[in-house]
């Protein structure tokens, strides 16, 4: 894998989603991990913003419709929060 734009900080976040599925475990609604990993990052001590609407930008056109990241942290980091009963081989990729 190549070099990561904000190594540290997504190393972080990931340490802290995986402690959110190690004390949580599957079964529960995205927004139950939202709020764990919230938790998480306030003990990181990481400035984050919740459901935050984006502008969606192509080529010269800005679009009417938005984007709602779940979260984004630090203003650099943007989270998508997805609950599975299961993780495809292409999700896991994906992580």
């Amino acid at each position: 894998m190549g070099k990561l734009l904000y190594e540290d900080l997504t190393y972080k976040i990931i340490g802290a989603a995986r402690e959110v599925h190690r004390e949580l475990g599957p079964g529960y609604l995205e927004s139950v991990y939202e709020d764990a990993l919230c938790y998480e990052m306030d003990l990181l001590d990481f400035s984050y913003q919740r459901q935050i609407d984006l502008d969606i930008k192509y080529k010269t056109a800005t679009f009417e419709r938005r984007f709602r990241a779940d979260l984004v942290v630090e203003k650099k980091i943007l989270i998508e929060n997805k609950a599975r009963v299961y993780a495809s081989y292409y999700v896991i990729n994906c992580i």
